[in-house]
């Protein structure tokens, strides 16, 4: 492997908030990224959607700028370009600005989640705008059969809940679960800090702790993780099915997989890649090439803390759903049997790789790859460890993974359509 052209580096600041400076970038941006080892799973089940909640709400003001209009025109005033996300394990900010608007951007981000406005009008506002997104994904198929696939397969389990919530729980969120959860999780020993740009090591650490060091652990409490889910354990439901009139059966195959840094997961990761991704794969190229039926197809290996998910997603013609689910799940079978070739599995991992050095070009892109394989504690620290197991994995190491989990009582098929099929 080519050495990489950058360097990370690691430190702590005085308040102990993790932080990483990646440097020698030949860009004219920098990009402040900070992470919070909270999400979904943490929250309690009748204020489910509190944490993507707060993500949105931290737009709506702070004390530097007391607007959603006045602080996005603040960030736009300073070139950046801002996002944020909410996963099932972690939550992220980032802002990207040009180099010389460095340490305002870092004003700006930490003004955002240190002194956040929550107002009682613009916190029903938003429980408006949150409602009408949780109903836009309910009306679109490929959507909503998504959603109650994890709920099937995570039965009773946070893994198994809409990130966003539902009308339901939404409807018992207060102003004060949202700060009260703020001020529970938002503390320095659950974030990451990461700043990615051609800057002087030092100048960054200074302005990272000048505007970064009044978070305070002011409170004790631990993330609670939900009690973990046997992947060896049968499923509770192997077959669901929501009849509905649409123009193509949506559906989504899968089970319970292996936890984050099992020595099996990437093996797993590759198998999901020979069958899902890109043009060649084998899904792709029966299911729309050879017999026409599918248009959309994908899959993927999710790993969290505790257990793991492997799942395809298709649409597929009313006609042919029966021969679209019986496709899927053989390709499942031959994975664990062995029936696929070498030349399959040099593709499979030569696709990763390039999707994941495509995924670490910019600086945006490494300030997430390294704060989010921090926060998660990943085993690969680097693109090019992770890089170096890929290409050592073997054609064995992708039966065993997939013989550990591919089995009848293992499997649920999830579909929207009008039609009853046999399974």
């Amino acid at each position: 492997m080519k050495k990489p052209n950058y360097f990370v580096k690691d430190y702590k600041l005085s308040n102990n908030l993790p932080y990483t400076f990646i440097n020698g970038l030949d860009v004219q941006s920098v990009t402040i990224m900070l992470l919070v080892a909270i999400g979904s799973r943490h929250e309690d089940e009748k204020f489910s959607g509190t944490a993507h909640f707060l993500e949105h709400m931290f737009f709506k003001g702070s004390s530097m700028h007391p607007t959603s209009n006045k602080l996005a025109m603040a960030m736009e005033m300073l070139g950046g370009l801002s996002n944020a996300f909410t996963s099932y394990d972690y939550t992220g900010y980032y802002i990207k600005v040009p180099l010389k608007n460095f340490e305002k951007a870092v004003e700006l981000i930490a003004d955002i989640i240190i002194n956040p406005i929550f107002r009682k009008e613009e916190f029903e506002k938003e429980k408006g705008v949150i409602e009408e997104e949780i109903r836009m994904y309910d009306d679109l198929p490929s959507e909503k059969i998504k959603d109650e696939f994890n709920k099937s397969l995570f039965v009773n389990h946070p893994l198994g809940r809409n990130i966003a919530g539902t009308t339901h729980t939404l409807a018992n969120i207060v102003v004060e679960t949202i700060s009260d959860f703020k001020a529970n999780h938002y503390l320095p020993k659950n974030m990451q800090l990461i700043i990615a740009g051609a800057l002087n090591e030092d100048f960054a650490l200074q302005i990272a702790e000048k505007y970064f060091a009044q978070l305070k652990d002011n409170k004790i409490q631990e993330k609670a993780i939900a009690d973990s889910i046997s992947r060896f354990g049968d499923l509770s439901t192997k077959h669901l099915h929501i009849k509905k009139k649409t123009e193509q059966s949506h559906v989504v195959v899968g089970g319970i997989s292996y936890e984050r840094n099992h020595p099996l997961e990437y093996p797993m990761k590759i198998g999901m890649t020979l069958l899902s991704d890109g043009f060649g794969s084998r899904l792709f190229q029966n299911l729309r090439e050879k017999h026409g039926i599918a248009y959309y197809i994908g899959g993927g290996v999710a790993t969290y803390e505790d257990v793991g998910k492997f799942y395809v997603r298709a649409g597929i013609a009313n006609s042919s759903t029966q021969k679209g689910i019986d496709e899927v799940i053989n390709s499942f079978k031959d994975l664990s049997s062995g029936s696929f070739s070498q030349d399959e599995l040099d593709r499979a991992k030569n696709y990763h790789i390039s999707s994941i050095l495509d995924n670490i070009e910019t600086g945006e892109d490494k300030a997430g790859w390294y704060g989010i394989s921090k926060i998660l504690n990943k085993k690969h620290k680097t693109p090019d460890q992770q890089l170096r197991e890929i290409e050592l994995i073997t054609k064995e190491d992708i039966i065993q993974a997939w013989e550990g989990v591919i089995r009848d009582s293992n499997i649920l098929v999830a579909i929207i359509s009008e039609k009853d099929i046999k399974y």
